[in-house]
């Protein structure tokens, strides 16, 4: 009986110790621009429970002068289709929106113009239950990391 009860234990403590080195190898969540990249940040967007909540989201701040161009791009890592659209929002300094985007693309261009100087907020926010991950792309870079559900 002992024989059996360890083989069965085997191999739950070899998942846990696999799962463990992967987390601490490449860990969630991680806000990682590379230095011969700036402004490329690589992370992932966790599991939403829409429609139970607004879904799971990732943000960036930075501080931008009145008419500093803004251009980037999002990019879903995993190839699979989008189940509900996702949404990309940039917060004006006043908690405006100052720029919307709604879709199901894998992929999304932006450009944007502030029209006064202050913190702006950028917000991705999904819908679709799977954790992704996400390449985002930003000129200017020195983007950092801002409220994430």
């Amino acid at each position: 009986m002992n024989k059996v009860a360890i083989a069965i234990l085997t191999p739950i403590v070899v998942m846990v110790v696999a799962y463990s080195g992967c987390s601490t190898i490449n860990p969630p969540a991680v806000l990682a621009p590379g230095p011969t990249q700036p402004g490329v940040y690589e992370f992932e967007v966790g599991n939403s429970l829409y429609p139970k909540s607004r879904g799971a989201s990732k943000g960036f701040q930075r501080y931008l002068s009145s008419g500093e161009e803004v251009t980037g791009s999002l990019e879903w890592k995993e190839s699979y289709a989008v189940h509900y659209k996702w949404s990309l929002y940039i917060y004006a300094p006043d908690g405006t929106v100052a720029l919307e985007w709604n879709g199901a693309d894998l992929k999304h261009q932006f450009h944007f113009t502030p029209t006064e100087s202050g913190t702006y907020k950028l917000e991705i926010l999904k819908r679709d239950f799977r954790s992704r991950g996400m390449r985002l792309t930003i000129d200017p870079p020195d983007w950092s990391k801002w409220g994430e559900s």
